[in-house]
């Protein structure tokens, strides 16, 4: 099991992903769907509904989930391959 925290980003076309969440007007939205329409932009679609066209020049400040491990465990290497 992981918990999650919040890093902040930088979105833009090309870093926007689903369940970023992004401040608007004081609103805070969580994107729930990513569609390019044609290349350059991004049709985001956020939880409310509401949808957004970002272009090449679009950029917002936001906050991303991370995975991190739970308390109480250790957190587990990769297996080496030789």
């Amino acid at each position: 099991m992981t918990d999650e925290a919040l890093t902040p980003v930088i979105l833009t076309v090309t870093t926007v992903r689903r369940r970023d969440v992004v401040t608007i007007g004081g609103q805070q939205l969580r994107v729930s769907d990513l569609h390019t329409p044609r290349a350059g932009y991004k049709l985001v679609i956020f939880e409310s509904g509401e949808i957004l066209t970002m272009t090449p020049r679009t950029w917002f400040s936001g906050v991303r989930p991370v995975p991190v491990p739970s308390s109480g465990r250790r957190p587990v290497a990769p297996l080496r391959r030789r």
